[in-house]
């Protein structure tokens, strides 16, 4: 089909203008359409898409997927930021932490600001907090917060809005890569969330049919739908060995847009023009059961966060494996330390410094900054625990 030869060059094209990169990336493709290796096309596509300026790659492939991998490829592909923010309303108690004697945290981490280039990005959520609850995840962009909009902000400016406030309004873009940058002159370089974290909160699907050869899609709709969504469009039968079918929708599946046209609410011949009126169909589909668990790959960025998060820390309630290990003492002076994984924990109050490793989210209160670790209220030195990592150079604050 020449029209979708074309959209899919031009938008190549527009996405990477280099042309050594360009003929690696249709290599990779010409590979999968030999090999139908859908996992190592995941794999390699993380490769190409390291900035959120180039997800819409992602959507420019979705063509070239087979439709039996179509719902596969769609649980491990990042979807285009929408225009429209989605709110976020979290709440906190105002109580006093039993930990810190001061009110909870909303349970959230954030990184970036105006003085690295980008926008804050949400790195980190605490499993079961109120974050949690309300949908916040890992790759969020925060657009407003109480109406305010930040993308001139620096962090600490961002810190001192949320921390005076127990009740935030947030406007979030779904972007599903968070930034990291190890020391200030190196490149700034975005890492996938892993898609156990991508799909913890989606509800939908996307797929992508072309019916010019089939004579159609090959199922039956019908436009009344249960109490809580009359207005619905639902799958009522499925053709046997027809696109939808080889797609994997099935009864009871609820068409939410065909070709970005929403269709709850539609009267039911609309509804027909709509998944007639071309010959290449992008769906997005609410499943009538969940989806299948499909197998992932240990590459990802952060591959592992969902099962690392059931074991929960009874310190910090951070989805991690554990936290710093208190490995030396010194004065509240303290110099930086070396042991363990090289970088260093000050605790104020507590007149202690431990050595911790490098890579993971702080603990509440706590803000990275060029390797150390300060805490922003007292804590005791004992609660530290082995496991803890933080970024070098990069700042992180949790809320």
């Amino acid at each position: 089909d020449m029209r979708l030869v074309k959209s899919f060059w031009e938008a190549v094209e527009q996405l990477l203008p280099d042309e050594d990169e360009r003929n690696r990336f249709h290599s990779m493709l010409r590979e999968y359409r030999s090999s139908l290796d859908l996992e190592r096309l995941l794999r390699e596509m993380r490769r190409f898409v390291n900035s959120p300026r180039r997800i819409p790659l992602y959507e420019a492939v979705r063509p070239l997927i087979p439709l039996r991998h179509q719902i596969a490829y769609d649980a491990r592909a990042l979807r285009p930021p929408s225009d429209r923010p989605a709110l976020v309303q979290l709440q906190r108690s105002g109580a006093a932490s039993s930990a810190f004697g001061e009110p909870e945290p909303y349970g959230f981490s954030v990184r970036g600001g105006a003085e690295h280039g980008i926008g804050f990005y949400v790195t980190y959520v605490r499993p079961r907090s109120h974050a949690w609850e309300q949908g916040l995840m890992p790759g969020d962009e925060l657009v407003r917060v109480n109406g305010f909009r930040i993308d001139r902000a620096i962090s600490a400016e961002l810190a001192d809005l949320v921390r005076s406030r127990n009740d935030l309004s947030l406007r979030v873009r779904r972007v599903g890569l968070i930034p990291r940058r190890i020391v200030p002159d190196d490149p700034l370089s975005w890492e996938h969330i892993s898609p156990e974290l991508l799909n913890t909160h989606r509800d939908t699907v996307r797929v992508f049919l072309n019916v010019r050869d089939a004579g159609g899609v090959g199922c039956s709709v019908a436009s009344d739908g249960p109490p809580d969504r009359p207005n619905g469009v639902f799958i009522r039968s499925v053709k046997v060995g027809s696109p939808a079918e080889q797609v994997g929708l099935e009864v009871g599946d609820e068409l939410l847009e065909a070709n970005g046209q929403r269709l709850s609410g539609l009267p039911h011949s609309a509804t027909v023009v709509a998944l007639k009126a071309s010959p290449h169909l992008l769906l997005t589909v609410r499943k009538a059961r969940p989806l299948p668990d499909y197998p992932t790959d240990e590459d990802s960025a952060l591959a592992g966060s969902a099962a690392a998060a059931a074991s929960v820390s009874p310190i910090y309630e951070e989805g991690s494996s554990g936290y710093a290990e208190l490995n030396s003492a010194s004065s509240p002076t303290g110099g930086r330390g070396s042991g363990g994984g090289g970088g260093v924990s000050s605790v104020v109050g507590g007149g202690s410094t431990v050595t911790i490793d490098l890579h993971k989210s702080p603990p509440p209160g706590g803000r990275v900054t060029r390797g150390e670790f300060q805490l922003e209220r007292p804590h005791p030195a004992t609660a530290a625990r082995h496991g803890d990592t933080f970024e070098e150079q990069e700042i992180t604050t949790y809320f």
